[in-house]
């Protein structure tokens, strides 16, 4: 399934000459102490020719360093067919691997001259090496590879590229390092939101079972989207239903919270009567939020709806009148049953007074 979506990104791109590329791993220093944490730039650098598709496996000492995030908000990469999840980078320490593939739909033909920025970026990788090792000896050097990396060409044919790559090696200070982490200072100085995005609505019988769910995607060139969040909140200027009001008049109908989203995101409101509103967040928390007003509310669910609890309703009154009258005929049998023993007793009351 991988490659066939990597085989996608082949198509509608340019004719160009395949020249050699390069695929390195770099880091901010060659040394770092015990304690430390630091990142890892992949960057890739071309010489005459576009690519449109990135993929390599990264390797690293299992359980003697750990991989704590990947970013990849500067990323060059626009499409990510794999991009390592939260559950896979826990995983990955005790693994000593990750996989990232993506392209670049239009291609990419290599830093612009005089750019001074890292538009050449793959992604970052955030490194932790352990306070202390129990039980085994401290390594002299944490040897982070790329391997079974691949380019391929933007020429419309899914033509792989020859590809060097440049492995990093960091030496290891036995003593307690002093880095306060360049990650931490890095998602610290990002102070800007993530990109506006827009919030599509759609309805599909292979997804949801045909129900309303919605797809929005935004980017933070800084640190990286870190989640989204979803509020569907009551509509204003719309009419309630008699659902709503039956539903007001027996009971407070409680605030609609933000709750953690992922799309495409099945909608509560399957009515569409509700304002959505979706938050992009940030690795340092600055939020960016747009919302969707649905313009034709799905009304017929919602009569639909009502017709049931009014049904439901009037079920419910017939039943109480059913049971009043017969507890009604139970209690006027039973108070003419007492009345005609009354009676009874009074007669023979007067019949033994006549005879004495």
């Amino acid at each position: 399934m991988k490659k066939y979506l990597l085989g996608l990104l082949f198509i509608t791109l340019i004719p160009l000459n395949a020249q050699a590329a390069s695929l390195s791993l770099d880091s901010a220093k060659q040394e770092y102490g015990l304690g430390d944490s630091f990142t890892v730039n992949i960057s890739l650098d071309i010489d005459d020719v576009c690519v449109n598709t990135v993929e390599t496996k990264i390797t690293f000492p299992p359980n003697l360093l750990y991989l704590e995030d990947f970013v990849s908000g500067e990323s060059l990469i626009n499409v990510w067919v794999e991009q390592p999840s939260e559950a896979e980078i826990l995983d990955s320490s005790g693994i000593g691997e990750i996989y990232i593939a993506g392209g670049i739909p239009g291609g990419y033909c290599g830093k612009i001259p005089g750019d001074p920025g890292e538009s050449n970026l793959v992604g970052r990788l955030l490194f932790r090496i352990p306070g202390f090792y129990v039980g085994e000896a401290i390594p002299e050097t944490l040897n982070i590879k790329l391997e079974d990396a691949k380019v391929y060409v933007n020429d419309g044919l899914g033509t792989e590229d020859r590809l060097k790559t440049k492995n990093l090696s960091i030496k290891l200070n036995k003593n307690s390092g002093t880095e306060a982490g360049d990650y931490d200072a890095y998602i610290k100085s990002d102070s800007i939101k993530p990109e506006p995005f827009v919030i599509e609505l759609h309805q599909s019988d292979n997804i949801f079972q045909g129900q309303y769910f919605a797809i929005f995607s935004s980017i933070d060139k800084q640190s990286g989207i870190d989640h989204y969040e979803i509020l569907e909140s009551a509509k204003q200027n719309v009419e309630k239903t008699l659902t709503e009001k039956l539903i007001e008049f027996f009971k407070e109908s409680p605030e609609a919270e933000w709750e953690i989203a992922k799309t495409p995101q099945l909608l509560k409101d399957q009515s569409l009567r509700s304002i959505i509103r979706v938050k992009a967040v940030d690795r340092a928390g600055n939020e960016r939020s747009v919302e969707y007003i649905p313009e034709k509310p799905n009304t017929a669910k919602v009569v639909d709806f009502d017709y049931l609890i009014i049904g439901a309703a009037v079920l419910i009154l017939l039943i109480i009148a059913f049971l009043v009258f017969i507890f009604a005929r139970y209690i006027y049998r039973k108070l003419k049953s007492m009345k005609a023993v009354e009676e009874e007793m009074d007669e023979t009351e007067d019949l033994e007074n006549k005879q004495q």
